[in-house]
């Protein structure tokens, strides 16, 4: 029987994800965050993206980069869109 890996918080899931990347210590991760998969046409995407969206002229950068946000307990916030 499989168990499937659990963290008490979103900030604790997301710290363990990035640590098992066994990215080198300067790398920057890339991230995507959707509020759904039916709905793509607003994503969050962390800086390492920030070439690639650059190079896109049909992507366009609504809100500067800014740390993930999250509440109290260490859940994320919801998306602001």
């Amino acid at each position: 029987m499989k168990i499937p890996i659990h963290f008490d918080t979103d900030r604790e899931c997301i710290e363990r994800a990035l640590v098992s990347l066994a990215l080198p210590e300067l790398a920057v991760p890339k991230i995507v965050r959707m509020a759904n998969t039916l709905s793509l046409d607003k994503l969050q995407v962390s800086e390492g993206y920030g070439p690639q969206v650059a190079a896109r002229p049909d992507l366009t950068v609504s809100v500067s980069a800014h740390d993930m946000e999250f509440d109290h307990e260490g859940n994320l916030l919801p998306l602001p869109f």
